[in-house]
């Protein structure tokens, strides 16, 4: 009797399928990634015409014989979250892949998390991985029909994992900069499908970008304004304002107060 197919998870539809819309971002123009990178591409590993598959086409019989791919921009860095998903459409032999994030420097025939400035969730064991073949505990393992997404928390320089719609924590902290989405396959006939904010997010990451803007906005609040500066503020206001009579008002009532705090 044939085994049944993994059916894929189905999200439930609450982030936006226009992903770029809620980042808040400071410089508009920075390119984000759209796309996988083509030309610099491991002979291991084919993509598909969309540039959004990606499949292994080599035997896994080395430890060399790795393939890692990553996207045609890295990372935005002026912006609050940046978070991608891909969707596992089959594991493979063995299973062997790992979703992650790593900078221009990374060897595409190495798992992402095994090299400096690399950082990944391994499916095969549920490990994280940081310029290590050990890893650490850290989620469940993950395979055909899962979707795993990456956040990158731009401000706190914090990379999390999410798996179909749950975020498992937070992973890495003080991450380098400059990281490009990039995952590792590494058994026949593995294939994956990646979600740059084209369609519905399995997470909703809408709700991590409020947090993170309000805590920005909190922290902004918190920080003590001298009162040379208000006053500053308020001289400029009414002066460019035309309301002459009110900022005379004003220095007379402030130099009142500071004689009497000179007696």
């Amino acid at each position: 009797m044939a085994q049944a197919r993994p059916q894929p998870y189905q999200p439930a539809g609450k982030s936006s399928a226009s992903w770029h819309g809620i980042v808040d971002a400071d410089d508009p123009s920075e390119p984000v990634p759209t796309e996988l990178n083509t030309v610099d591409l491991p002979r291991y590993l084919a993509v598909g015409k969309d540039k959004l598959t990606v499949r292994y086409v080599g035997r896994g019989n080395h430890s060399q014989d790795v393939g890692s791919v990553r996207t045609d921009w890295p990372c935005p860095q002026r912006c609050l979250v940046y978070y991608y998903e891909v969707t596992v459409q089959d594991s493979g032999s063995r299973g062997l892949i790992a979703v992650g994030m790593a900078d221009s420097a990374f060897p595409l025939t190495r798992q992402p998390g095994w090299e400096p400035n690399s950082y990944s969730y391994a499916g095969y064991d549920g490990r994280r991985y940081f310029d290590s073949e050990r890893g650490e505990p850290y989620g469940p393992c993950f395979g055909a029909g899962d979707v795993v997404g990456c956040g990158l928390l731009c401000g706190s320089r914090e990379i999390f994992f999410t798996k179909n719609g749950a975020h498992l924590g937070v992973a890495f902290s003080e991450v380098a900069i400059g990281l490009y989405p990039t995952i590792g396959m590494h058994s026949p006939a593995e294939r994956v499908s990646f979600n740059f904010g084209a369609a519905p997010f399995a997470f909703d990451i809408a709700s991590v970008v409020r947090s993170q803007r309000d805590a920005r906005i909190a922290a902004v609040l918190e920080r003590p304004l001298p009162a040379v500066s208000v006053e500053a503020l308020v001289r400029d206001y009414l002066l460019h304002a035309g309301y002459g009579q009110t900022l005379a008002a004003l220095e007379a009532a402030l130099d009142t107060a500071r004689c009497r705090q000179a007696r």
